[in-house]
């Protein structure tokens, strides 16, 4: 029994001024516009697995079962003004504008989780069986859950028909997933 832990985080944060003077096309009927913004972002990840491997005789069992979350949190201002009196300081003088548009607010989050378990059983090295389960939810695109169902059969047809000596590997795999 193994059990395994994985997470991360991005943190940024960011700021960016620009500065129209009234010298330019866009600029000059609104006497200079200036702007300020600030975007800060939280990226994040974990990962936790349960697996277990088995071996009973000729039998051999494997599984696992996992979790996942994914996300971003993220945040920004934007201040515009224009009409100034004095260009001299440009963006870093914003607040000596005359007026002021509203302060936009922009909130983007998302997440994923996942969660997954899978079982495969061998015998005698020739067989095996792989089943496996999938089901995402993301806050992206919907809030239903799907699910990934799927199953492979192996057979190994070199250790059954025992030409071991002359061929290193000879076997038939067939799936089905979604």
């Amino acid at each position: 029994l193994k059990l395994t832990v994985f997470g991360g985080v991005d943190y940024r944060s960011k700021s960016r001024d620009r500065w129209i003077g009234r010298q330019l096309d866009n600029g000059a009927p609104h006497n200079s516009i200036a702007s300020a913004g600030m975007m800060t972002r939280l990226g994040y990840n974990t990962s936790v697995s349960l697996d277990f491997n088995r071996h009973f005789g000729k039998h051999q069992l494997e599984a696992s079962l996992g979790g996942e979350l994914h996300g971003s949190k993220r945040f920004t201002n934007v201040a515009v003004g224009n009409d100034f009196f004095n260009d001299k300081l440009q963006a870093d003088g914003i607040q000596m504008a005359t007026n002021f548009a509203p302060i936009h607010q922009f909130h983007r989050n998302w997440s994923t989780w996942s969660v997954l378990g899978r079982v495969k059983y061998v015998f005698n090295d020739i067989v095996s069986i792989d089943v496996s389960l999938r089901s995402d939810k993301t806050a992206r695109i919907d809030r239903e859950s799907t699910f990934y169902p799927g199953t492979q059969m192996t057979l190994d047809i070199r250790k059954l028909a025992g030409i071991t000596s002359v061929i290193s590997r000879l076997s038939v795999s067939g799936g089905w997933g979604r």
